[in-house]
């Protein structure tokens, strides 16, 4: 076997396919070195070669040597390979709510104190069954938002969480929404007729909801928020003007249809698009 100028570093699986002359050439060849021993075990030798590669500095030329003819070749144990830290995985999901409204019924506005009274709720609402969901942490969204975020283990799916939002919102004043992380939707419809009833007022929440269930595209929607007109006050001499409202769509296939499709309210064609202001949902980091 010639030795080569630059001798590679072997593996463990091609050290013990070298027969026992083969190692003894192999370690005098890669660490320049003469092997004063020659009745070790083949597994001795790789032991040996393994342990230098192990303990001393690229660069380093050792000299193998042994206490005795007997003597067996003890390596150092290579230092432990500690597993890489996994990732963990989390949700999230945002309590809205209007920026007034940001007292608290029961606990007061400390994050860990209310997270620990929506886990017990959630808890005793399993009663003593796993819950659907895991959930964490919870913070303010920031200091000038009145929107709470909402951290849950893994990726629990929307329905699983909004399954439990009676729960979930019941700490914060009524008006406030459960907000997915991911799938939430929310369009503008334009062109919508101002319809007074007999006392002068626009239609509400609930006229909009029955108008738009006769719509195909909206038939079966999740409504998250309901609809409700853009301006709290529209002025008298205005005939038309916008509502918004928000809904789950994880694929984005309703929006295709909501935006597509012709979309008639109160006898007249209105125009559906994808609203884009979002601040009550936006999660300051």
């Amino acid at each position: 076997m010639t030795p080569l100028q630059k001798p590679r570093d072997l593996t463990h699986a091609e050290l013990d396919g070298l027969s026992w002359d083969q190692l003894i050439n192999a370690i005098e060849t890669r660490f320049n070195s003469c092997v004063q021993v020659r009745t070790a075990s083949k597994k001795a030798y790789i032991n040996a070669y393994l342990h230098q590669l192990w303990a001393k500095p690229q660069g380093f030329v050792p000299t193998l040597q042994a206490a005795s003819s007997t003597a067996q070749a003890t390596p150092l144990a290579p230092q432990p390979q500690h597993p890489k830290p996994h990732p963990v995985v989390t949700s999230k999901f945002t309590i809205t709510m209007d920026p007034s409204t940001i007292a608290l019924r029961g606990p007061k506005g400390d994050p860990a104190t209310i997270v620990r009274s929506l886990q017990t709720a959630i808890r005793q609402l399993f009663q003593g069954s796993k819950p659907s969901v895991t959930l964490l942490s919870g913070r303010w969204s920031s200091q000038l938002s009145s929107n709470f975020v909402l951290t849950f283990a893994g990726q629990p799916s929307n329905d699983a969480v909004l399954h439990l939002r009676s729960v979930l919102l019941s700490l914060f004043q009524p008006g406030t929404s459960l907000v997915p992380q991911w799938g939430y939707m929310r369009v503008i419809v334009h062109s919508v007729p101002v319809v007074l009833d007999d006392k002068g007022s626009c239609p509400s929440s609930d006229d909009l909801v029955a108008e738009l269930s006769l719509n195909e595209a909206c038939k079966g929607l999740q409504v998250i928020n309901p609809p409700k007109w853009l301006k709290t006050t529209i002025e008298p001499e205005k005939t038309q003007s916008s509502i918004i409202f928000s809904f789950l769509d994880e694929d984005g296939s309703r929006l295709a249809c909501l935006t597509t499709s012709p979309l008639f309210l109160f006898g007249s064609l209105c125009v559906a698009k994808l609203f884009n202001s979002l601040p009550l949902v936006h999660q300051c980091e």
